[in-house]
């Protein structure tokens, strides 16, 4: 019998998120994204309902879905943007120029253009965790001699 081909995703428990932002600043500190770029984001939607009884909040995050088939990988000029064989999306910074076709082509709103190097971003799925076999939401090591 033929093994299952890995196809990798992440799952959000949304009736579990708080909009605390963590998620966004842990992408951002574990892959060093610069100020002003945005890998993921939380999205925030309300207050609805009637106060004071049945006001309610609800937080979305938002980031690379990691299509099945990616439109941004069809539509990149340059072939920058393409799908490794488990599904996850990247961006090889060395071909990309910048054009913003992927941007305009993924219905999640999930691309950023950094402005520093003029390049498209996104969320990577933490690949090089997974390379090493590890999770992506495996814990961030503190350093010695750091805050907790």
């Amino acid at each position: 019998m033929a093994e299952a081909k890995r196809r990798y995703g992440m799952v959000i428990d949304l009736d579990k998120c708080t909009g605390c932002q963590a998620c966004a600043v842990a992408c951002k500190m574990e892959n060093n994204v610069d100020l002003g770029v945005f890998w993921n984001r939380v999205y925030r939607m309300g207050p609805v309902g009637a106060y004071p009884d049945a006001v309610e909040m609800f937080y979305f995050p938002n980031q690379c879905m990691h299509c099945e088939h990616p439109s941004c990988v069809e539509v990149c000029p340059t072939k920058a943007t393409y799908q490794t064989d488990e599904g996850v999306v990247l961006v090889d910074a060395n071909l990309c120029f910048g054009c913003q076709y992927c941007i305009w082509a993924c219905p999640y709103e999930a691309r950023t253009l950094n402005p520093k190097t003029k390049t498209v971003e996104k969320c990577i799925l933490c690949v090089h965790k997974l390379e090493r076999g590890s999770s992506p939401l495996a814990p961030i090591p503190v350093r010695q001699g750091a805050a907790p």
